[in-house]
């Protein structure tokens, strides 16, 4: 069997999906399937992602030629050619753009079959936003690709009814991400330590924010609903972490902050990876993301793997976390992640310590990398003829 996995950027800035397609990689070879190379396009001049050259994963870049919009990279297409073999899949890692699009032409040329993750494109809020270019697309080659796939890829079920919704029936692979708590267990620092790393108070509590910039992620309902908190917690201060995606939307957050008063409260720690990541995390006493629409939320499963609890929304699978202890899942609105804030906030030190230990405990049992790498190559058997279908196909 050989896989090629294609996706727009593997850059860390590009988010969740540059960590979690080479994760798949790297514990695909542990269960046994060891010929796989990851296709994408080169976006960025200083391109990097530590993960990738530590595990030796094979990535092989084509330049990005015009049409940034949608990673158009003339040369994409004959670094597919010239990896195809017999027994080759092409897992393609998104929708709409160009690298989706010449993967399934490529597969289609040449009788290849062919599956797609799905990530968290096809659930309503993300297809409203930029509804008119997405409808042309669907109606002119994204519902065939869709349609013709040897299977489809989800990790939530919520996911699963989105395509369904979209009357597509093609079989549909049910598998989450995983998460791998070694990373963080192999560097597990105090609270302070962590924090001196940063150059952070080490009397002062701390909120983390930590994902790409953009309106999706809802960074300005995290700072608005600080904002009517901070005089109540004079004890806690908010990080933002990640890549600015969007220059309009933050200036205006920045501006925000300003004109509160709120600079002393609110620090930006720019993009943050390898120790510096894991230093963010292990500095803070509470997670949010208070986001539109997540298929799965790799900073969420981080955060609980490095003892953090979480407060985030419905718009995510991590519906549990009251459940499990580990944290708050809200309806997305200002005042329901202001309540939740509040209420998080007034815990101890202990009570939020527990709650995440609960929270790794959790992960550690429900998404191990070898367990999901194990559905997939059930999947990938399947579709080549060689398995009986698996029990995580809908």
């Amino acid at each position: 069997m050989k896989l090629i996995h294609t996706i727009e950027n593997i850059d860390e800035r590009y988010g969740g999906p540059a960590k979690s397609v080479p994760s798949l990689v790297d514990a695909l070879q542990r269960v046994g399937v060891v010929d796989s190379t990851i296709c994408s396009v080169k976006l960025y001049d200083n391109e990097s992602n530590e993960f990738c050259e530590k595990s030796n994963i094979r990535c092989i870049k084509s330049d990005l030629t015009k049409f940034e919009r949608i990673f158009y990279s003339s040369g994409f297409k004959k670094n597919i050619i010239n990896l195809l073999d017999n027994e080759t899949i092409i897992h393609t890692h998104n929708l709409w753009t160009y690298p989706a699009y010449i993967s399934y032409k490529t597969a289609i040329f040449n009788r290849i079959p062919y599956v797609m993750s799905i990530r968290g494109n096809l659930y309503p809020w993300n297809l409203d936003s930029g509804w008119f270019q997405k409808k042309v697309a669907m109606n002119f080659f994204q519902y065939q690709m869709l349609k013709k796939a040897s299977c489809l890829h989800a990790t939530e079920i919520n996911e699963v009814k989105a395509i369904r919704d979209l009357g597509i029936s093609t079989p549909v692979a049910l598998i989450p991400n995983g998460i791998d708590t070694r990373e963080f267990e192999a560097k597990s620092l105090s609270k302070n330590q962590s924090k001196r790393e940063l150059g952070l108070d080490e009397n002062r509590r701390y909120l983390l924010f930590l994902s790409r910039i953009d309106k999706k992620k809802g960074l300005d309902i995290l700072v608005h609903s600080f904002e009517r908190l901070a005089s109540k917690y004079p004890e806690w201060d908010l990080l933002i972490a990640g890549p600015i995606q969007d220059d309009n939307y933050f200036c205006k957050i920045e501006e925000f902050i300003a004109t509160r008063s709120l600079s002393l409260r609110i620090k930006y720690l720019g993009m943050c990876k390898g120790d510096r990541k894991m230093n963010a995390y292990f500095s803070s006493d509470i997670f949010v993301l208070p986001t539109h629409s997540e298929n799965f939320g790799m900073v969420i499963g981080e955060a609980l793997a490095s003892k953090t609890p979480v407060i985030t929304t419905t718009g995510t699978p991590w519906k549990s976390l009251d459940k499990i202890k580990a944290g708050w899942c809200v309806e997305l609105s200002e005042e329901n992640i202001y309540i939740a804030l509040d209420h998080a906030m007034s815990n101890s030190c202990d009570t939020l310590a527990n709650m995440g230990t609960n929270g790794y405990h959790y992960v550690k049992a429900n998404y191990s990398w070898e367990k999901v790498a194990q559905q997939m190559k059930d999947v990938y058997e399947w579709v080549l003829g060689k398995a009986e279908k698996p029990k995580c196909i809908y």
